[in-house]
């Protein structure tokens, strides 16, 4: 399973296995970056069936924010198959294609929607729509069942650019809400 779950994005896929100080926007060397043998942003390889997978743009990756705070480890058993760096929409749905090839078991599934290519986000929410994926769109939402505009952040990251620790905490008690999780 977790040999066909490979990140997309070469620049992620070159870190697999590594701890970095330094990654995306975040240029403050204040938080470690570990990633998995997948290439993802996670402490523990994927090579188990998760709960909940979140995919997405930079803000599920949790640029800033230290592992144990980012709002994908707030949830049991789960994968955070968020990017960072030089990434569009057609990224974010090639990783939710090659998890859907590589895990036939249920989960609940999350996508983070970045607002740079919205007509790309809104062609694939309809598909993602009716498979029951809970969408969220830094840009316009899609007019679709379980699509939502991101709130805005109450914190940021070191940066300036990304929701900071108490925005991924409150992130989470949301999805929990609406992923009917008590």
């Amino acid at each position: 399973m977790s040999d066909r779950m490979i990140n997309v994005l070469p620049c992620m896929r070159e870190m697999c296995g590594t701890t970095v100080n330094l990654f995306g926007w975040d240029l403050s060397g204040t938080v470690s970056y570990s990633f998995n043998q997948q290439g993802f942003r996670s402490t523990v390889d994927y090579d188990f069936d998760p709960d909940y997978v979140f995919f997405g743009c930079s803000l599920v990756f949790g640029v800033g924010v230290d592992q144990d705070k980012i709002f994908p480890s707030q949830f049991e058993r789960s994968w955070n198959c968020g990017l960072a760096g030089w990434y569009n929409n057609q990224d974010i749905f090639d990783s939710i294609q090659n998890f859907e090839t590589a895990v036939s078991g249920s989960c609940r599934k999350f996508v983070c929607w970045i607002d740079r290519d919205n007509d790309v986000a809104h062609r694939y929410a309809r598909q993602l729509s009716a498979k029951g994926y809970l969408q969220f769109f830094c840009g316009e939402p899609a007019e679709l069942e379980n699509c939502y505009a991101m709130p805005p952040h109450i914190d940021t990251d070191p940066s300036g650019t990304h929701m900071g620790a108490q925005s991924h905490r409150m992130f989470a008690k949301l999805l929990c809400a609406l992923f009917d999780r008590s």
